[in-house]
């Protein structure tokens, strides 16, 4: 998203309070799971394409699942649910660079783990 000529407002902020809060969580032991968007053939996030790769401030580390999506919400044709699950995650905490989109779509839909 960093590669684009329309830079993403703020993006550069944002991704380093997304940094932190990583930081926080492997300091706590908090399980981390990435959810990366691949947008498909010839999309400009499409895996392998140059919209790609993660910025360097919030690269995956080893251990850190990572879950490829080709829909708006996480839980949509993707293994995240049976993961949560398979962790015993009742709570979670959702960031993203693009709110109005994917971390949109992925709140805003009923969960299936959700007991409440």
């Amino acid at each position: 998203m960093f590669t684009f000529r329309r830079p993403l407002h703020r993006g550069e902020e944002i991704v380093q309070r997304i940094a932190g809060l990583l930081e926080r969580a492997r300091d706590a032991d908090v399980p981390i799971f990435r959810v990366h968007y691949d947008g498909g053939p010839g999309h400009i996030l499409a895996k392998g394409s140059i919209g790609w790769p993660h910025h360097p401030a919030v690269q995956p580390r080893s251990g850190e699942a990572v879950i490829e999506k080709r829909h708006s919400s996480a839980f949509h044709g993707t293994f995240f649910h049976a993961l949560l699950t398979e962790a015993n995650i009742g709570r979670l905490i959702l960031v993203g660079i693009q709110t109005e989109m994917c971390v949109d779509s992925t709140v805003a839909r009923p969960w299936p783990w959700a007991t409440g």
